[in-house]
């Protein structure tokens, strides 16, 4: 089986010095189980992260991406974060809108389900919006906020739950978590406790489709 986790610079790992990412976290434990029992299933993982991609950037590159891990009759599962650098604004100017994500998850789902019958989306993480507005690090002072992650997020569950697919909800147990210990190494990205967290959530909602 080939498990294929498309997103962006979270899902790629930024700053996970530890392990990688939630989703390497991921595939060390199924990585241990696969070696326990190698007469068992055997999964391959594919992080497919990129740092600033946007939803539509995942459309567009995701069947050639598939196609080139695609290996004989190998069921594929297929994952997506994707969002949050929708949500990105500089002053009045919008990345996207919640109506245009809205329709780029549509486009997404659509193409998704030529190649997998088993898909999941990962909700959207909460950002620090003391450091968010504008980021420090980003060189053209784009800003985030958790007002209008909340505006995607809930596009993305209304969406998940219309077209009955699985969503793993993030948003509020990591920010429960963010007040008692800060997991956002840079006021955007989770750091080891908080891609550890993600992965808690993800693994339990991958194991169903598994």
């Amino acid at each position: 089986m080939r498990i294929l986790i498309f997103g962006d610079s979270i899902t790629q790992g930024f700053w996970d010095l530890e392990y990688g990412g939630w989703a390497q976290r991921v595939r060390k434990e199924y990585d241990r189980e696969t070696v326990k029992n190698l007469a068992g299933r055997l999964l391959a993982f594919f992080d497919l992260g990129i740092a600033g991609e946007m939803t539509g950037g995942v459309v567009e590159r995701m069947g050639y991406e598939i196609e080139a891990r695609r290996w004989q009759d190998d069921p594929i599962v297929l994952v997506f974060q994707v969002g949050i650098n929708d949500t990105q604004f500089a002053g009045d100017e919008m990345m996207a809108t919640p109506e245009k994500y809205r329709e780029e998850l549509d486009v997404l789902l659509s193409s998704a389900r030529h190649y997998a019958e088993r898909i999941l989306f990962i909700g959207l993480t909460p950002v620090d919006d003391a450091r968010c507005n504008p980021w420090a690090h980003s060189p053209t002072g784009v800003s985030f906020s958790n007002k209008r992650i909340l505006e995607f997020e809930g596009e993305l569950r209304k969406f998940c739950l219309e077209k009955d697919v699985a969503c793993v909800q993030i948003f509020e147990k990591f920010q429960a978590a963010q007040q008692k210990d800060d997991l956002l190494l840079d006021g955007l990205h989770p750091n080891d406790a908080g891609h550890q967290l993600i992965a808690d959530l993800v693994k339990p909602e991958l194991d169903k489709l598994l």
